[in-house]
């Protein structure tokens, strides 16, 4: 008996199939179906998924850890890709991965990743003295840069004035990238004193408001200044040149640069003695003198002409 094969196409599902056959009586007959794969032409289906996921802004700052999922209706997968951690910083990274089933399918995901904070400043103006210290208001700015996702709008404090007094003020504030990371910043150490220090002069011997002195006045300056402390106060000022409607002044400045003057009451110096006379008239004939004057008298430009005259 020939071999005759005819071939079938077979539906998608389930097919019946009928042979017949016929023979001589007493032949024997063998009938033998054969079913080659049914071919799969629709691809795979597979996707990415990332976890965390990213936030509003399209960014993680963690290591994202992507995730494939493969499905196939017909011959089933053959190959679906293992899990991909990405711990590396970067902009735009696509991770992608193939499902084999027969046919092929891809799939990707672009991720974002920045785990560095943004850099976060802060100025002072105007700038402290020498001495570490401002008489007036302070303005702290702030300014923050971020090399990779970039500074998100609003999160960054607009100036700050300081305008009281006091030793050792401190500004913090912080500012957010657009993948979430927080940078601060303080601005310590900054001292205002916008008060004057303190200033008095007493005079030794004092001679009075408008009084005169006989001997050189001193002058002599105390100073305080209850918060960045006194700078400079002035010595001791000796007096010592006659005149009248003399004064004393001093000048005090604290740390900060506030200054304050003092200027002491009027008073004179009067150095010179002054005058004694004794006018004794001749003697009588017995050698006795029955009268005398005496005068004394200060005559100078200072306190005008005093004088007092004695008869003895």
């Amino acid at each position: 008996m020939p071999l005759i094969e005819r071939p079938v196409d077979l539906r998608a599902g389930n097919n019946q199939i009928a042979v017949e056959l016929r023979g001589k009586p007493g032949a024997s007959l063998t009938v033998e179906i054969l079913r080659t794969a049914p071919l799969d032409t629709t691809p795979p289906t597979i996707t990415a998924t990332p976890n965390p996921p990213p936030n509003a802004n399209g960014w993680n700052n963690t290591a994202v850890t992507v995730t494939f999922t493969c499905a196939d209706a017909g011959s089933g997968i053959a190959i679906c890709p293992a899990a991909v951690v990405v711990s590396g910083e970067g902009a735009n990274q696509v991770i992608s991965g193939t499902a084999t089933a027969g046919n092929t399918a891809e799939a990707s995901v672009t991720l974002n990743i920045d785990k560095t904070a943004p850099i976060v400043t802060a100025s002072q103006s105007p700038d402290a003295n020498a001495r570490g210290w401002n008489n007036g208001p302070v303005v702290v700015t702030f300014a923050a840069t971020d090399a990779l996702s970039g500074v998100e709008p609003g999160t960054l404090s607009a100036p700050v004035t300081l305008s009281g007094d006091g030793a050792n003020q401190s500004v913090p504030r912080q500012a957010r990238d657009l993948a979430g990371n927080v940078g601060s910043v303080t601005r310590a150490g900054i001292n205002i004193d916008q008060a004057r220090p303190i200033i008095t002069v007493a005079l030794s011997p004092d001679p009075g408001p408008g009084g005169f002195a006989a001997v050189p006045v001193t002058a002599h300056f105390s100073c305080s200044d209850a918060l960045s402390g006194v700078l400079t106060c002035p010595f001791d000022q000796v007096v010592g040149q006659e005149g009248s409607n003399l004064t004393a002044t001093g000048t005090v400045t604290d740390f900060a640069g506030n200054n304050a003057d003092v200027t002491s009451a009027p008073f004179g110096v009067d150095l010179t003695p002054p005058t004694i006379t004794l006018s004794v008239p001749p003697a009588n004939a017995n050698s006795w003198y029955n009268a005398g004057t005496k005068s004394h008298s200060d005559v100078t430009a200072l306190r005008g002409e005093h004088w007092r005259q004695l008869t003895l």
